[in-house]
């Protein structure tokens, strides 16, 4: 693994025209803790540079002056000994991200980038990036050590082929063993079919962590230093010594002394006696772990590499340098519908003569092929139509070596069929659409000119609509300042009226007769009645002549509605109506508004509520809060309720419920719209809920704060 110290000391370049963006990414890098971080601000340098320091990763902006970013990455594909350019691209244009991957960069950030993003993929491709290089410097010393063993190998071969000719034929067994190439030796002595004695050569020390002596002592432990799954064949090799076979060098696992699992290759050469009785064999143990580990990776890498290539919706074809296709996906013969027994062939020029067959032009076709074999260093990019009516698009690179070798040619086939098509239709409909636009234009210019003449017409009437509007508005306006300028002129005669009737029915100018005191009672409560009347009329008139003002102050919410209760206390009491008040404990203590008013709305609806409510019901008074700067007020009875179709005409001026017919509750039709007026005048909402023959709830909101000059008229 890469720890986080290599990462850091990893040799950065920032390559971008812009100096803000250089100064801010050496800053954002250095801060990160990287300690080698380089920039320039000419592309034409990138190249070189690079051959000199060999960086490690390099950030490269697309857009540059003089060179762009993409030539940058072919220049740097020539240098790089494994291929592999280990660029991040930084740019403005997201939309050339496919084409700067394809150009060979190996990450894309979008500007204007974030830091942290930034930060995450230099990291992550650092780590990557080591990790490539020390894999390519481990199969470089790899290859180095297998090239210095074999030339080792093949001198100590001849170094014993010299030696064999002097040797006894008691001495064949030791030249066998020297032949096998081994890394350390083993030797067993065998009697009676029993193996009575184990000597393991001095190398064994290196291979599996145990001493010779350790051997020596305990028979068993080689046994039980198999690998579990790998004991059986193991088993097998010497069950094939004793039979008199010669076996197979075998290759298995064992468990190092340090608990690690190495790789070994085991060969076993028996000697037998002249009657063909096994009395000894010799085992020669090689260290593969190493060369096991690169075949298990090179094994993980081909299974990738096939994996991509079946889920891939191309179709895929590789062809080596002698014109034999190594490998292909099944993508590939659905779409030709090339016969199994052809493919397998290999032959890369009888699939092209079956394909041939099916394009619109084979000599095109053909052509091109050839020409791009005998060119291998170019790229193609071209459409294949079929004669089934399917189109192709085909795409072809060179297989290269990083010292440039040729080593084949991949080809790529997509169907591009179903997206012709659409391409076909949308040109068809693009070209109709425009004769109808034509045609639908002509259509809407007709038809403007009559627009146009209605919208005179219209404008006409507008004009008439609007004077008839100011009309009665006005006549309106006046209606209500003539009631309400009439205040003084009708109440006066009325309080007259009921004070002196009020005096004479408490005899003190004589005493009356019984119709007398009857008849002044009536002229009382008639009188009473009437100036009620005159009142709603003139404070509904004064709001809506808009010369009502609110006296704003601060008063107490549970007094003001204990207050109100009680103003109706002695009615409720004669009908046995239970008046209640349930006050939640976050109702605020003190709010601002008209007091007066205030307790004009809460009369309003109270009274309501005791009027329409049966003897021996219940009236609630309610309040709660409503949000943070508002409360909620209501009033809910047992009474009479109300039909859902009459519930819209509530709160109308003149407006009742009931026909003027068989009226049994005497009222205006004037308390509910005055009370909606005062309502809506603090700047609230009134609302009423209904279930009819079981009760009715009227709720208003408040704000607890008044706003100077929003809400008074």
């Amino acid at each position: 693994m890469i720890n986080s110290a290599d990462i850091f000391k990893a040799s950065i370049l920032i390559v971008d025209d812009q100096n803000a963006n250089v100064l801010l990414l050496s800053r954002m890098l250095v801060s990160a803790g990287y300690t080698s971080v380089a920039s320039t601000m000419n592309p034409l340098e990138v190249c070189e540079l690079h051959r000199q320091h060999c960086y490690d990763l390099i950030l490269l902006d697309l857009l540059m002056p003089g060179m762009d970013g993409f030539q940058v990455l072919e220049g740097l594909k020539e240098i790089e000994p494994d291929s592999y350019p280990p660029v991040l691209v930084i740019t403005a244009q997201p939309n050339q991200k496919l084409r700067a991957l394809e150009a060979g960069a190996r990450d894309f950030v979008s500007k204007p980038f974030d830091l942290s993003e930034v930060l995450l993929r230099v990291h992550n491709m650092l780590e990557v990036r080591l990790l490539h290089k020390r894999l390519y410097n481990y199969n470089e010393v790899l290859e180095q050590r297998v090239r210095e063993r074999t030339a080792v190998m093949a001198e100590e071969i001849e170094v014993r082929k010299q030696a064999e000719e002097a040797l006894q034929i008691s001495e064949v067994r030791y030249r066998r063993l020297v032949e096998s190439v081994t890394d350390y030796i083993y030797s067993v002595k065998v009697e009676q079919g029993c193996a009575i004695s184990t000597i393991h050569g001095p190398g064994c020390v290196a291979v599996t962590g145990h001493a010779p002596e350790e051997f020596a002592a305990d028979p068993e432990l080689w046994s039980r230093m198999v690998y579990e799954e790998d004991r059986e064949i193991v088993m097998m090799q010497s069950r094939q010594l004793f039979a008199g076979d010669i076996p197979p060098p075998m290759e298995h696992r064992i468990i190092h002394k340090d608990g690690s699992i190495r790789w070994v290759r085991n060969t076993s050469v028996p000697f037998f006696d002249k009657d063909g009785q096994l009395v000894a064999y010799d085992g020669m143990i090689t260290n593969i772990t190493e060369r096991k580990l690169a075949e298990i990776a090179l094994q993980f890498k081909n299974l990738l590499l096939i994996t991509q290539q079946e889920v891939s919706i191309d179709g895929i074809r590789i062809v080596d340098e002698f014109g034999k296709i190594i490998s292909y996906n099944q993508r590939f013969i659905e779409m030709w519908e090339i016969p199994s027994q052809l493919i397998e062939t290999g032959s890369d020029e009888q699939v092209l003569q079956f394909t041939i067959g099916k394009t619109t032009e084979p000599e095109t076709f053909l052509q091109r092929i050839h020409y791009l074999y005998s060119h291998n260093e170019e790229k193609s990019r071209d459409e294949i139509a079929l004669l089934d009516g399917r189109t192709f698009d085909r795409y072809s690179a060179p297989l290269s070596g990083q010292d440039g070798k040729y080593y084949g040619r991949i080809w790529y086939y997509r169907d591009m069929t179903e997206r012709k098509q659409l391409e076909k239709k949308l040109k068809e409909y693009a070209e109709n659409l425009e004769i109808k636009v034509r045609d639908r234009t002509k259509q809407l210019e007709d038809v403007n000119v009559e627009l146009q003449t209605l919208n005179d017409e219209l404008v006409l009437r507008r004009q008439e609509a609007e004077m008839a509007k100011r009309h009665a508005d006005k006549a309106t306006r006046a209606k209500s300042d003539f009631l309400a300028n009439m205040s003084h002129e009708l109440r006066t005669p009325l309080n007259s009226i009921i004070g002196f009737s009020q005096v004479l029915k408490k005899a003190k100018f004589g005493e009356l007769t019984e119709k007398q005191d009857e008849f002044l009672g009536y002229v009382i409560t008639s009188g009473k009645h009437l100036l009620n009347l005159i009142n709603d009329i003139l404070d509904l008139a004064k709001v809506e002549a808009g010369k009502v003002e609110l006296e704003v102050s601060f008063f107490n919410v549970q007094a003001t509605l204990n207050s109100s209760l009680n103003m109706l206390k002695e009615k409720a009491m004669k009908h046995r109506i239970n008046l209640m008040l349930d006050m939640a404990p976050d109702v605020e203590t003190e709010i601002e508004g008209d007091e007066r008013r205030f307790k004009q709305i809460l009369f309003n609806l109270l009274s309501n509520a005791v009027k329409f409510t049966p003897d021996g019901g219940v009236v609630c008074l309610r309040a709660q809060k409503s949000g943070k700067e508002s409360l909620e007020i209501s009033v809910e009875d047992t009474g009479i309720g109300m039909k859902k179709e009459d519930m819209p005409r509530l709160f109308k001026e003149f407006s009742q419920i009931e026909s003027s017919f068989d009226k049994n509750y005497e009222g205006t039709g004037l308390g509910l719209a005055l009370t909606k007026q005062l309502v809506e005048l603090h700047g609230g909402r009134v609302w009423a809920e209904s279930d009819y023959g079981k009760g009715s709830r009227f709720a208003f909101i408040m704000p607890v704060r008044h706003e100077e000059g929003k809400h008074d008229t």
